[in-house]
């Protein structure tokens, strides 16, 4: 019977494994897409800002898609304000990722 691997072996294997996959690892991680898009604009996230940016913004806003992973977060001072480059920021992200735009937002 061979003898068992030792662990600095089976970690070297895997971290090779992972650097030759990287690339792979990396654009399934950042390009999250959906079919179903929803948005959700709430005060209590921008209640919760400190610092320099305390009081200069009132809302939050997420787009999420159907799997629940968030695709894009906006922080505006006033609702519905700054939501329409939002939007086309998404469209031209489908169109330059070559992917079919949602089918409802």
């Amino acid at each position: 019977m061979p003898p068992v691997p030792k662990h600095r072996w089976l970690m070297q294997v895997y971290t090779q494994d992972v650097l030759q996959r990287l690339d792979e690892i990396k654009a399934t991680i950042t390009s999250q897409y959906g079919r179903i898009l929803k948005m959700d604009s709430t005060k209590k996230v921008a209640r919760k800002l400190a610092g320099k940016s305390y009081g200069t913004v009132t809302w939050a806003t997420n787009v999420g898609n159907e799997h629940g992973q968030v695709i894009m977060s906006v922080l505006t001072s006033s609702e519905g304000y700054g939501l329409g480059p939002m939007v086309e920021g998404l469209i031209k992200r489908y169109r330059m990722a070559g992917v079919a735009p949602p089918e409802v937002l």
